[in-house]
């Protein structure tokens, strides 16, 4: 199901279908709840499903971080309807774009589509312009299952036969020579041909199993730490007194880099709101008894 949609949204995508209009009844009925940022993560992710597909997305906790400008630039041109829209809300929308999440998502689903030249460049790791049989096996291991078996090796070899014996196969010629593979590069039962880069780029199954196994590269660097919740604690400040006592006393007992504390206050409890707020300052000062100089 998940495969059929991401094909349809592939289609549309080329035809630049506008994202906003598929959304407006969704906005509507998210407008007649309050809770507009968690609408706002929602509204955000429908759109990162229809550009990017269906997949699990994580938000950024609520820590400090940096930003690329020439990511924003690129974000801002390809969600400039959403963004414009967001930016005349005066306050927060159902339908605004919410920042941190849609960025973070932008830098970790961006895509380039990788050249052959470039690929067969990556395995071909002694530069000789031809692959050997041991760049052969780098590449067949990462293109097969593991244990590698021996049939998937000769399919292979079967292919690239078909390939070189074409009659529309045309032999590559760099400064009128053929670039030829010395007999430490082939195995000794080996009966390869001289895999050269014209070959590859000329063998249509071999091109295909290239740009379908390494084609598709992600277009900025990124790292996703599996430890969750390592340098940041979060709390939520209500107007319960004890949940607010026991909740600051964690955050003394484990503190880390970053410490956000949302205010969650219910204005009808102003007796207990003045006491958390005692309590509140009484905890700062306890991290921070001296002034910054900042």
């Amino acid at each position: 199901l998940v495969d059929n949609y991401n094909k349809r949204l592939h289609n549309q995508q080329s035809k630049n279908v506008p994202l906003i209009p598929k959304f407006a009844n969704n906005v509507r009925s998210l407008q007649k709840t309050s809770e507009h940022f968690s609408q706002s993560l929602i509204y955000t992710n429908m759109l990162l499903n229809r550009r990017y597909g269906f997949k699990a997305r994580h938000v950024i906790s609520h820590v400090g971080f940096l930003l690329e400008k020439t990511i924003i630039e690129a974000m801002q041109k390809k969600f400039s309807q959403e963004i414009l829209t967001t930016a005349t809300h005066r306050f927060r929308a159902p339908n605004d774009l919410q920042f941190a999440f849609l960025y973070y998502s932008f830098l970790m689903e961006e895509t380039y589509n990788e050249t052959i030249d470039n690929i067969f460049d990556e395995f071909d790791t002694d530069h000789s312009l031809t692959w050997s049989d041991r760049e052969i096996r780098t590449f067949l291991s990462k293109i097969f299952p593991l244990p590698l078996d021996w049939s998937a090796v000769r399919f292979f070899e079967g292919v690239i036969q078909n390939c070189s014996q074409s009659p529309e196969y045309k032999y590559e010629d760099f400064a009128h020579k053929r670039h030829t593979t010395v007999l430490y590069e082939r195995y000794e039962d080996s009966h390869l041909p001289t895999v050269s880069k014209v070959l590859v780029k000329q063998c249509l199954p071999l091109v295909e199993a290239l740009q379908l196994n390494f084609g598709t590269r992600p277009k900025y660097k990124y790292k996703v730490n599996s430890k969750r919740n390592t340098f940041n604690n979060f709390m939520m400040l209500s107007s319960n007194v004890t949940e607010v006592v026991d909740a600051l006393d964690g955050i003394r007992r484990n503190p880390r880099k970053f410490n956000c504390i949302n205010d969650n206050l219910d204005p009808k409890y102003e007796e207990e709101n003045e006491l958390i707020r005692h309590l509140l300052e009484d905890f700062y000062l306890s991290l921070f008894p001296h002034r910054s100089q900042f």
